[in-house]
């Protein structure tokens, strides 16, 4: 997943819940380990 598709991706879910937020981001983890961090940390700079 690119850096673009992770911005439109993510910020698809900026009306969802935090608990939906914070499962987003696990699953990507999940699925993305080598990027999982760097995922997570843009996720949670979109969600702030």
């Amino acid at each position: 997943m690119s850096m673009s598709q992770t911005w439109s991706y993510t910020k698809s879910y900026n009306d969802a819940n935090v608990s939906d937020m914070v499962l987003h981001v696990i699953t990507i983890q999940c699925q993305c380990p080598r990027h999982g961090l760097t995922y997570n940390y843009i996720s949670i700079i979109l969600m702030s």
